[in-house]
């Protein structure tokens, strides 16, 4: 026996509810988390979705003029060194202030703008066979980035030796780096500016000790932090009454961490999210057909032949 079809059709069934009945409220919700799922996800697991972004640049750094060595004796009977450019040592401490020879200087080394390394160079008198017990130079910069995330970062190179040496030529050559304690946001226009200089004109008397310096130093609450790496220093003895201390910076590629902008984001971060909607929205359209296929909850049906 042979069976033919002799003709067919497609049955079409509309779905109808009212705006507010419990067929409207799970058509709603199912939608919602089709879309929504896909987001928290995508969100939470990281993937393609940034929530921060790394850069490597090179900054340019500025010098910004200033300058602070504090030399200090294992004889408390001499006095230390205090050689600064600020005004408050001048006013106050211009009898501490010895150095004969000041030698600072930015060098850059392929004539594109951007200084990529400082020499500093500190002479001073003093007393023979006198021993040096800490050695703490300052020297307050600025940083500058361009983009992804244009910004402006003042802080201060901090060399700090404590040791016990007899007068000696101290050379000391090390790499600058910028630690952080935060994520940088990067501005839609403009530029950000973060930090401000341990050591600037116009703080008061206290602010100007030591010891107060170097606890702003260690502050948390600056976001970046000049470190100095890969240190190499050179002790030469010397029988002379004076004293000298170089310093030489380089400026290696810095690495900076960044919240990346919102279409920065999604560049990357659609990907992940349409493919995670496709499955979502076809999981929550199998669960609909169940539903309204089963009369589960009150709709009207409507067949278009």
């Amino acid at each position: 026996m042979v069976v033919l079809d002799i003709y067919s059709r497609n049955v079409k069934i509309q779905y109808k509810a009212f705006l507010l009945s419990k067929a409207t409220l799970v058509t709603l919700v199912f939608d919602f988390i089709s879309i929504a799922l896909p987001f928290i996800i995508c969100y939470n697991t990281g993937g393609f979705w940034m929530k921060q972004d790394v850069v490597y640049a090179y900054p340019e750094v500025k010098f910004k003029g200033h300058y602070l060595l504090v030399v200090t004796f294992d004889d408390d009977t001499i006095n230390p060194i205090i050689c600064g450019s600020f005004s408050n040592y001048k006013r106050y401490l211009k009898e501490l202030d010895t150095c004969h020879t000041i030698q600072i200087r930015e060098i850059d080394e392929n004539d594109d703008g951007k200084p990529y390394k400082l020499e500093t160079t500190f002479k001073s008198n003093i007393a023979k066979n006198s021993v040096i017990s800490s050695v703490n130079l300052m020297l307050p910069v600025k940083f500058k980035f361009g983009n992804p995330c244009p910004s402006v970062i003042e802080n201060t190179i901090l060399y700090q030796n404590l040791y016990s040496k007899r007068n000696s030529d101290i050379k000391v050559y090390a790499d600058m780096q910028l630690y952080q304690h935060d994520l940088v946001k990067c501005p839609k226009y403009g530029m950000t500016h973060y930090n401000y200089s341990i050591i600037h004109e116009g703080m008061s008397n206290e602010e100007y000790k030591l010891e107060k310096i170097l606890e702003k130093y260690s502050d948390t609450k600056n976001i970046f932090k000049t470190t100095l790496v890969n240190t190499i220093t050179s002790y030469i003895p010397t029988k002379d009454d004076v004293f000298t201390i170089s310093l030489t910076v380089n400026y290696p590629e810095q690495k900076i961490h960044h919240k990346p902008r919102f279409w920065h984001i999604i560049k990357t971060a659609w990907i992940q999210f349409l493919a995670l909607y496709i499955l979502t929205a076809w999981i929550t359209n199998k669960i609909k057909s169940y539903i309204f296929n089963n009369n589960l909850v009150l709709l009207y049906k409507q067949k278009n032949k």
